[in-house]
């Protein structure tokens, strides 16, 4: 059997996440925060107030780099944390002041990347692409 990578679909899915992903980071440069630390803030700004455990499930990352990004953003003055009310050992993350308005700018850049991207796509495609992957996503768990 003769098995042409190039023309494979998990080569097409992981060269358009690359360049989503590489395009992201360069229009964040300015910001000086990375694509995964986007993701965080603004992902945040549904969840505030939820563990590294739960923002980890909630961004599809493992907890050790969840852990890593939120260290950054902690550094960065963009979240903080608060010891958990509930388990001693635990603690919860919010959104600073300086976080929310650097992810209300980020909210934009992220849409007009999205908007790019999907230019020649109708809004029913994206729905079943979306359909798609998230059905590929639990066939393989």
């Amino acid at each position: 059997m003769n098995y042409n990578y190039g023309d494979s679909f998990g080569f097409a899915l992981s060269r358009a996440s690359g360049v989503m992903k590489n395009r992201f980071h360069h229009v964040l440069r300015d910001y000086k925060v990375t694509p995964d630390q986007t993701v965080v803030l603004l992902r945040l700004s549904s969840i505030e107030g939820v563990s590294p455990t739960i923002l980890a499930e909630a961004i599809a990352k493992d907890k050790p780099n969840t852990i890593r990004i939120i260290d950054k953003l902690i550094q960065k003055d963009l979240i903080s944390i608060t010891e958990s009310s509930n388990d001693k050992r635990s603690y919860l993350v919010f959104l600073t002041e300086k976080g929310v308005n650097l992810k209300e700018q980020l909210i934009p850049i992220a849409e007009a990347l999205k908007k790019q991207a999907l230019k020649d796509f109708q809004p029913e495609e994206v729905e079943q692409f979306k359909a798609f992957l998230r059905k590929m996503y639990n066939n393989l768990l």
